[in-house]
């Protein structure tokens, strides 16, 4: 198993989204650090659905549930699909 100890084997798996999604892990940690506590409550509940969602995904790759992984996907792709359609960003992404 690699772990983030192993930059280069983990980097060799990763394609070029990886760079876009993890944009904001190079920005300031105390820009990011005072966004974080000044949005807590909010943050805490996203990431409270979004820790039940992957553990929920977790149990469905263990058990090799084909369906539910699929739904997982489904569902990721219509939020995004959503929130692009609500204009939520300026960007083409």
């Amino acid at each position: 198993m690699l772990s983030p100890a192993q930059p280069k084997a983990v980097a060799a798996l990763c394609a070029t989204g990886f760079r876009d999604t993890t944009r904001i892990a190079s920005g300031s940690p105390e820009m990011w650090r005072d966004i974080v506590l000044a949005n807590r409550k909010n943050l805490a509940k996203a990431l409270n659905a979004f820790v039940a969602d992957l553990k929920k995904f977790q149990r469905a790759l263990a058990r090799g549930d084909a369906k539910a992984i699929a739904h997982f996907f489904e569902t990721a792709k219509q939020r995004r699909d959503d929130w692009c359609a609500c204009g939520a960003s300026p960007s083409q992404e």
